[in-house]
């Protein structure tokens, strides 16, 4: 049901599309997502992550998660 939801958003609301695979015979490989360009890339790669199936971790500095007022 989430990978549904994940796929409406990305696919049809927002309009994005995926090109390329990752072989699924890689058992560890890093992948590096740049330039950040808005806050958004948070919640896209959350979807993207979503969809293709694959565990995936991510490292943010500490300041996208520490919100301070």
């Amino acid at each position: 049901m989430k990978k549904r939801f994940y796929k409406f958003i990305f696919f049809t609301i927002l309009g994005w599309k995926l090109s390329g695979t990752v072989d699924p015979s890689i058992k560890k490989c890093i992948l590096m997502v740049m330039p950040h360009t808005s806050w958004y890339d948070f919640f896209i790669g959350l979807f993207v992550r979503g969809i293709i199936d694959i565990e995936m971790n991510f490292v943010a500095k500490k300041r996208i998660i520490h919100f301070s007022v």
